[in-house]
């Protein structure tokens, strides 16, 4: 059977039916920080969401040298000269992360902090919420900043996570969204300063900058069918363009597009199929993990 003579009893329809590679499921982006041995391409600790991933647009140009000779012309063979690899992701809901990516410069926010409500993770942290030192000066609805680079995390990146406290019971307080990791015991949190403040509130990001952003890119999909999991890894990205602040639907008025995400080569010594070794260029690696009982 074929797309043109297409029916209910074909083997394209059999797929879904019969759960053969039925790959459906959940997509993430994540970013880490470049050249950073200690995050892994399977791990969890080091990697930040900017949002939740609504297309990743991927686009791949490779260059070739078509080797030509005689009259008329033959093709001799055909050499590869040059791989373009890009994506053009989009976010909605975008993160603290998400808003730092998306200005496309290395030029660090400002975050001005409040005169009161400043504290430090005392015990139970967890991506939903920790014992703080201290509650006073917290409230619900504070937007606080939790440092996710103490201790166990201090060798994985600089940086950090905003959320808001949703509920306060003497020194617990809950955050919503969740934090991408759980803080370490020590790790600060910080309550920003917010309106009717009329100056200094909140976190500043400077829009401009001439200097690109450089960061490992994860793509990790879940397959909902067979349980398993499809990862692409890419050591290193420059994201050439910032994403835009989108906020012409009413329906999303919070989304990140337009950034483009440039791959770039790394220079490997690969093996081929017959077991020979050569120097060559490589965008990244891509995995199939399947469920292990």
């Amino acid at each position: 059977m074929t797309g043109l003579s297409f029916s209910m009893t074909n083997n394209a329809a059999e797929l879904p039916r019969s759960n053969y590679g039925v790959w459906m499921g959940d997509t993430i982006i994540e970013f880490a920080e470049y050249g950073n041995a200690n995050v892994s391409q399977y791990g969890v600790e080091g990697w930040f969401i900017p949002g939740l991933a609504t297309s990743l647009g991927p686009s791949r140009n490779r260059t070739n040298y078509e080797s030509a000779t005689g009259s008329p012309t033959t093709i001799k063979g055909v050499i590869p000269v040059g791989d373009d690899l890009r994506f053009t992701p989009s976010f909605m809901f975008p993160t603290l992360f998400g808003f730092d990516i998306a200005q496309g410069n290395d030029l660090v926010y400002t975050a001005n902090v409040a005169a009161d409500g400043q504290t430090t993770v005392a015990s139970g942290g967890s991506k939903t919420g920790c014992v703080v030192t201290s509650a006073t000066g917290l409230a619900v609805g504070d937007m606080v900043e939790v440092d996710l680079t103490h201790g166990v995390n201090a060798s994985y990146g600089s940086y950090k996570a905003l959320t808001f406290i949703s509920a306060i019971s003497g020194t617990t307080v809950t955050f919503a969204p969740q934090l991408p990791q759980v803080p370490a015991t020590g790790a600060a949190v910080l309550k920003m300063k917010g309106w009717p403040a009329t100056a200094d509130a909140g976190f500043e990001f400077t829009i401009g900058g001439s200097v690109l952003r450089q960061f490992q890119m994860r793509v990790t999909s879940f397959n909902t069918s067979s349980r398993s999991i499809i990862i692409e890894h890419y050591p290193q990205v420059t994201v050439s363009k910032p994403a835009l602040l989108n906020r012409d639907d009413r329906q999303n008025p919070m989304a990140l597009e337009g950034m483009e995400v440039i791959v770039i080569p790394q220079y490997a010594t690969l093996t081929n199929r017959s077991g020979n070794s050569f120097e060559d260029i490589k965008m990244g690696n891509f995995w199939i993990l399947p469920w292990e009982s």
